[in-house]
């Protein structure tokens, strides 16, 4: 996923785009969706890690 959103992302064309997701780097929504998912990795850690840890498989290809 970061290799993707890396090298390949940057070179798409986003003309096209509506303007949340043209701009989502200056979109305080989107930053908003970030902290509020931290959160809830934070509260939960435990278990998302076994949840997780079950699914290895299907992120592990």
């Amino acid at each position: 996923m970061v290799i993707w959103a890396k090298y390949y992302y940057p070179a798409v064309s986003h003309d096209s785009w509506p303007y949340l997701f043209k701009y989502y780097g200056n979109n305080i929504l989107f930053y908003q969706f970030y902290f509020i998912l931290g959160g809830w990795v934070w509260i939960n850690y435990e278990p998302l890690t076994k949840w997780l840890l079950q699914k290895r498989s299907w992120f592990s290809r």
